[in-house]
């Protein structure tokens, strides 16, 4: 799915139909490529098709949601046939730690100057998360459309994998086989997002805030690497990928 998110995080940037035109298309052919039974089950994983993450490049919510999961259906049922059984699953987020972990990202991807409570005013308006779910189940009335908060999913077995491995009723003797990971992707320290945000700021010139950039993003992921280490003690810590 990271060949065709584009399509969808671009629409949502610019509401282009062409973008939708060939998200479509390239849906299709993946589909065609698996040559899946009609009696498996599939489960597809990508949170930038219902569009670009908020917080950059002028997108501060998830309007455009209800056309790219029309469009993801059309080619589903397209596929599958009517009738096919389709549920979407939305992992959501309390609005203050969501808000907060995007300004976080987005100062490690781009040249972002605000700080994080000017970012959070931008982003406050649409930062109900089961409002953006219960939207979409409106638009969407014969859809199963269900959501879990990814805070209650920390402290379940395997973590926000386990609405996955309900849905496909995986058998109770199976789950044991199934390895556990270790966290991903934790925050870092806070100094070092303060040092990012000061870095951005500056009117240091390309090469010199590259230099000083690669050097905070290379502390910040031997930090998170230690954070990750320490999340599960009781598996194997592989945290080189």
């Amino acid at each position: 799915m990271n060949d065709i998110h584009t399509h969808a995080t671009d629409f949502s940037r610019d509401g282009h139909a062409g973008h939708l035109k060939t998200l479509a298309r390239e849906l299709h052919e993946i589909l065609d490529g698996l040559k899946a039974e009609p009696a498996d089950q599939l489960i597809i994983s990508e949170e930038n098709l219902l569009g670009q993450m908020p917080g950059k490049n002028d997108v501060f919510s998830y309007a455009a949601a209800p056309p790219l999961l029309a469009c993801i259906l059309d080619v589903l049922h397209d596929h599958f046939g009517e009738q096919a059984e389709i549920e979407v699953i939305f992992g959501t987020r309390e609005s203050e730690s969501w808000m907060s972990s995007i300004w976080k990202h987005t100062l490690t991807v781009k040249r972002l100057q605000d700080d994080e409570e000017t970012l959070k005013e931008k982003l406050r308006p649409d930062s109900d998360l089961q409002g953006v779910v219960q939207e979409l189940q409106h638009f969407f009335p014969d859809v199963p459309i269900s959501s879990f908060s990814l805070e209650d999913s920390m402290s379940s077995e395997f973590g926000p994998a386990t609405s996955f491995l309900n849905w496909m009723n995986l058998p109770a003797e199976l789950r044991p086989l199934i390895r556990k990971t270790a966290r991903r992707n934790p925050a870092g320290p806070a100094e070092i997002y303060a040092q990012l945000l000061e870095l951005n700021r500056s009117s240091l010139n390309a090469s010199e805030f590259r230099a000083a950039r690669d050097a905070l993003l290379e502390e910040l992921k031997v930090q998170r690497k230690a954070i990750m280490a320490r999340s599960l003690p009781d598996v194997e810590k592989n945290t080189d990928d």
